[in-house]
């Protein structure tokens, strides 16, 4: 998740996502991927907005 600390995407974003959702923080929502946990959403929407 330090895409959204460093506040710019990687190049590979598909990578990256697929990444994430296979190691468990993501998950698939039909073609959008979600975070599983609320509390990480709303923490990473929080540390986004300083």
């Amino acid at each position: 998740m330090l895409i959204l600390a460093r506040r710019r995407l990687p190049i590979r974003l598909g990578a990256a996502l697929e990444h994430s959702y296979r190691s468990g923080p993501l998950r698939r929502a039909g073609i959008a991927y979600q975070f599983r946990h609320l509390e990480l959403r709303d923490h990473f929407a929080h540390v986004a907005l300083r």
